[in-house]
């Protein structure tokens, strides 16, 4: 008997496999697993910027599975908003109040990492007009500027101590009484806090002249400064007070523009009006302007350029024919409504003026920068010229075939990227070869990527390029020097102002120096601070120059950054001389700095006489290290003040040695002082002057530096740093003589 068997239902069975098959193959097809991994909990969380009533924080951004989407920001443990990126700037807080902050980073799932840690941050306390008592190491600058009366001038604020301290604001104090201070156009009064210090501009009122000053301090979270003194001298063109021991100019100052036409509808003989998409043919007006400047440009001209000219004039020069009894002047429409210019220019020609232009130069500007070349008695003065972050442009430049030009009043600024690597040279200023008698005046140099002005004669010796005067200049930023020369002969760097400049890829530091031996340089009641070297004397390879003056110079808080050795002669310092013959160091004040005087010279001498040195503020560095016994021998070093108890290195560079030492090794010093106090006003806020308690008083003796400078420029140079004639009774030491009495 056959058994029955229950049939099985295959295709049921087929069906439920291929069904949870399918649901399998689909499950890695659609939706991704639920993310439940939060984000890193953000790190590195700091603030950029601290005012009285601001607190900008920044943070590195957490990283994700997937992706971070957003940030928690909490104060004082309260969550008080979202963004998207790695920063935020609360505002709107209570001054002198610390506030603690917190951030948390979330995902598109909702993911959220724990809390960062704790960042406590005080907001600034900060009273309107009064800057308090100095503590901390935070210091302001004081400055002194020039104004022509009736007409505009960047100035400056600066602080420095601080170590780039984020929380660190400029706050005015007092307001100057007889003008305007602007920051970008707002005029600022006691109390009001200096955002941008690249953007101060004085006015004085109208045809006022004599002294006008406000003063300023910095505060934050590194203390509060002193209170510094910016003092403007308002002067009649009449009356223009030149730098000590530069000549002036016999063209360039002076001189005023011609009365522009009233009525001016229709084209006026000898006067030219020019717009950008102008059609007049002829001279143009301001109602029919003409499209460009024309060439040549007859004598006694003048030429107003209304808004943005984009024409380039390279290819083209502009060819002027102006003579001494009819100039030409080519302007804007007045000093509030400069002309704007947008290519290269090259000028040719004599007796002309360039004023109230501005140079605003892109990186498709094709070189944009003026070149003043082939003429004699150019000025450009009271313009604005910027170059571009991008390009190497920029500047006004003296080319070959110049002389008797004169730059004067003028902002030079961003020439190229003054951060870039490598050595683009993206000057402020260059004076090339064959270029004699020029005169920078007054101008201010910042953020320039490389040396603020370069004389250079480029291989064709000394004598190519002689006579250059600068003087009362301001430069600060710059990728390398402040003020440098190559090759020259008789150049004046004089009552210049030199601040932050930092070693770089191609510089070092430097304020004021030279290299490639230039003839007769002298450097003359230059104020340098807060850089790494104040005047370097380098490498005189290839050049036969021998003789260089630095006198009267103010250098402090002169300070390396990074390792610094002690017994390097050729390490930088406060004056160091690694390429010269004949050095003379006369009536310098050196405060605050790494090493006093540094060189590893072997030949000629260095005579330093009627100095003030500070004891060095690194350990085991010294007052004089020079390499050589026999360079010491034959120089003479005496009548100088050295504060503390540092050392000398002198043909021993193992051997340290103090004062009596160096006395009896070396016949030298016989009548110098060794004390602990100079009797300053006031260091900190670097007032240098002599109080009646000073050792420095009347224990100098007469140098024949000043002799030497008059027999061969006819000029004195007499004078202490601040313009008071020396000596007052005997010669005192340092750069500054006391007064005995108000």
């Amino acid at each position: 008997m056959r058994t029955q068997v229950k049939p099985v239902h295959k295709k049921r069975s087929t069906f439920l496999i291929i069904a949870s098959v399918i649901i399998t193959l689909f499950s890695g097809c659609g939706e991704s697993p639920m993310d439940t991994e939060a984000p890193g909990i953000p790190d590195n969380l700091s603030y950029t910027f601290s005012s009285e009533s601001e607190i900008r924080l920044t943070w590195a951004p957490s990283i994700d599975d997937t992706a971070t989407v957003g940030y928690r920001v909490f104060r004082n443990g309260t969550e008080i908003t979202t963004v998207q990126t790695n920063s935020f700037a609360d505002t709107g807080l209570s001054a002198n109040t610390t506030y603690q902050y917190e951030i948390t980073a979330y995902d598109a799932a909702g993911n959220e990492s724990r809390r960062s840690a704790v960042l406590s941050v005080a907001t600034l306390d900060i009273q309107a007009g009064i800057c308090g008592e100095q503590n901390g190491n935070v210091k302001a600058a004081p400055f002194k500027f020039v104004v022509p009366a009736n007409h505009p001038k960047f100035v400056l604020v600066a602080s420095h101590g601080h170590n780039n301290d984020p929380s660190v604001q400029i706050m005015l104090n007092s307001a100057p009484e007889n003008g305007v201070l602007y920051e970008n156009g707002s005029a600022l009064s006691a109390g009001s806090v200096i955002s941008d210090t690249d953007a101060l501009i004085y006015m004085p009122n109208s045809d006022y002249s004599g002294t006008d000053l406000f003063d300023y301090c910095a505060q934050g979270n590194s203390g509060v400064s002193n209170i510094a003194s910016v003092t403007i001298d308002v002067v009649n063109s009449s009356a223009y007070p030149m730098p000590a021991g530069i000549p002036e100019p016999d063209f360039g100052i002076r001189e005023t523009a011609p009365v522009l036409p009233a009525n001016w509808n229709s084209d006026q003989n000898g006067f030219y009006y020019v717009k950008q998409g102008g059609s007049n043919g002829g001279n143009g007006s301001p109602t029919s302007p003409r499209s460009t400047i024309p060439s040549p440009i007859p004598a006694g001209s003048v030429v107003v350029i209304e808004g943005v000219y984009d024409v380039d004039h390279e290819i083209n020069p502009i060819t002027i024919n102006g003579t001494v009894d009819n100039p030409v002047f080519i302007r804007g429409v007045d000093a509030n409504n400069p002309g704007i210019i947008t290519d290269k220019w090259v000028v040719n020609g004599s007796y002309y003026v360039i004023e109230y232009i501005n140079g605003d130069w892109a990186a498709d500007s094709y070189n944009g920068k003026i070149v003043l070349q082939n003429g004699d008695h150019g000025v450009v003065r009271h313009g604005d010229f910027k170059g571009d972050d991008l390009s190497c442009i920029g500047g006004v430049h003296i080319y070959p075939g110049s002389s008797e030009h004169v730059i004067f009043n003028n902002r030079i600024h961003h020439s190229g990227n003054w951060q870039d690597s490598g050595d683009p040279d993206c000057l402020g200023t260059r004076i090339t070869a064959d270029a004699h008698d020029i005169w920078y005046l007054d101008n201010l140099y910042a953020y320039n990527s490389g040396d603020a002005m370069q004389i250079n004669a480029q291989g064709g010796g000394n004598s190519a390029t002689h006579h250059i005067y600068v003087g009362r200049n301001t430069a600060h930023h710059n990728k390398q020097a402040g003020f440098w020369v190559k090759e020259a002969m008789d150049v004046i760097f004089s009552e210049n102002t030199v601040f932050a400049h930092r070693p770089s890829d191609s510089s070092m530091g430097d304020g004021l120096g030279f290299q490639y031996g230039p003839e007769y340089v002298w450097f003359l009641f230059n104020h340098v601070f807060d850089t790494d070297s104040g005047i370097r004397m380098a490498s005189d390879s290839g050049g036969t120059g021998m003789n260089h003056f630095v006198i009267g110079n103010i250098l402090h808080d002169i300070h390396k950054i990074g390792s610094y050795t002690t017994s390097n002669s050729w390490e930088v310092a406060a004056i160091a001389i690694w390429g010269s013959t004949n050095t003379h160091i006369i009536n310098n004040t050196i405060w605050d700095v790494d090493a006093g005087i540094n060189s590893g010279r072997a030949r000629g001498f260095i005579n330093v006489v009627n100095n003030i040195l500070d004891e060095p503020s690194i350990s085991g560095a010294n007052y004089l290290l020079f390499q050589y016994s026999d360079m010491v021998n034959r120089s003479i070093i005496n009548n100088n003040l050295y504060l503390g108890s540092g050392t000398f290195r002198l043909g021993s560079m193992s051997n340290p040695m103090d004062l009596s030492q160096a006395q009896q090794l070396f016949d030298i010093d016989l009548q110098s002082i060794q004390a602990a106090d100079a009797g300053f006003v006031d260091p900190l806020a670097a007032d240098f002057s002599l109080t009646a308690s000073s050792p420095a008083i009347d224990q100098g003796v007469v140098s024949d530096v000043y002799n030497h400078f008059y027999q061969r420029y006819g000029i004195t140079i007499n004078f202490d740093a601040k313009g008071l004639s020396r000596p007052q009774a005997q010669w005192d030491i340092g750069a500054l003589e006391y007064i005995n009495g108000p």
